[in-house]
């Protein structure tokens, strides 16, 4: 008898213990905030510099490049710090200190200021790629951000060689491995496209060769095969901005070919002065002066070839194109980056999904 009360006595506070995790665990509220899921999820502690709005920033760049990967342990502060790239990483402890500039953050956004976070999700890339070393996590932004990939495997290889070859005479000499240096470039010039142009399933491959492509250009896109090609020495030797003017140049004709409506087409061509010419080596003329174009190649060729380079500049150049044609700046600005920025964003393309 004694023995059974023992027992009892035991057992009571333990179910009442029990009962008590039981109803916290009932009530307990749910850590669906951003700072919380940042912890959660990414191991990224956030300290009071941090808002919950610039907190969900953050967490839809984290969960769009590494969904499914655990990152270092880490502890961020926001900083009026003039920092090179905009971020700076520390290891203390064995733990990352993490400072971002504040200037990151856009102030009074609007659509005449495009909303874009630019600055933010290079620094986390920085963050996530160990400053550019981690090539397995750059390429997987590549692949999961934009659908591009840049590994050529022997499939790869038979499926850009044939059309390569029998379109551009080109004897296959091979392939090369693009450095980490030129994927951060092409991951901060395909960012700079508007959210809902980030991935295009005609564009699936970014490569390089150890050839000529012909014609003495630096690359070219196979809009027709889903390819870029890039020229090894180009890239080996093209300064940065070069590289992601040429990126950026031959993305567009894949958004020309495969997505563009006919009227924005029209408008472009007829902002340009262009019209069809037989007796042109392109089979188009325009009757604007030179200076309304932003380099010789877009004055020289056709609508898509103008629309590639105004494109590129105001991405990596704005100013450029802004000084030779005001009304191509607008254009740009309010027909696709506003119109494909904030107006039209299909659910599966959205950040954090």
């Amino acid at each position: 008898m004694k023995k059974a009360k023992t027992i009892q006595i035991i057992l009571i506070p333990i179910i009442i213990l029990q009962m008590g995790c039981l109803s916290y665990l009932q009530y307990a509220p749910k850590r669906d905030d951003p700072i919380s899921q940042l912890g959660d999820k990414h191991s990224v502690r956030l300290d009071s510099t941090w808002t919950p709005e610039k907190a969900q920033k953050l967490l839809k760049i984290f969960n769009s490049t590494s969904p499914d990967q655990p990152v270092h342990h880490s502890v961020w502060k926001l900083s009026d710090e003039d920092l090179d790239d905009d971020i700076k990483i520390e290891t203390l402890a064995g733990i990352k200190s993490v400072t971002v500039s504040r200037d990151v953050f856009v102030v009074g956004e609007s659509e005449q200021a495009l909303p874009s976070d630019k600055r933010l999700f290079k620094a986390a890339v920085q963050f996530i790629s160990d400053n550019g070393t981690n090539r397995a996590a750059l390429m997987r932004i590549l692949q999961e951000r934009y659908g591009i990939s840049v590994e050529v495997t022997e499939d790869v290889k038979g499926y850009i060689l044939m059309p390569t070859y029998a379109r551009a005479n080109v004897h296959p000499k091979g392939f090369s491995e693009i450095d980490n240096e030129d994927l951060i470039l092409f991951i901060s010039i395909l960012e700079a496209f508007p959210q809902a142009l980030h991935k295009l399933p005609q564009l699936r491959y970014v490569v390089s060769r150890n050839e000529n492509i012909g014609g003495g250009a630096a690359a070219k896109a196979w809009t027709s095969s889903s390819f870029i090609e890039f020229k090894k020495s180009i890239l080996d030797n093209a300064p940065d901005s070069g590289i992601m003017l040429i990126l950026a140049h031959e993305k567009t004709h894949f958004l020309w070919s495969h997505l563009f409506p006919v009227q924005l087409k029209q408008d472009w061509a007829k902002l340009g002065g262009w019209y069809r010419n037989k007796n042109s080596r392109t089979g188009w003329s325009t009757t604007k002066d030179r200076k309304e174009f932003v380099t010789d190649y877009a004055y020289k060729n056709n609508p898509n070839e103008d629309m590639a380079e105004s494109l590129a500049y105001y991405l990596v150049h704005p100013d450029k194109l802004r000084a030779c044609s005001e009304a191509k700046y607008d254009f740009i600005h309010n027909r696709i980056m506003l119109m494909y920025g904030t107006r039209y964003m299909p659910p599966d393309m959205l950040l954090g999904k």
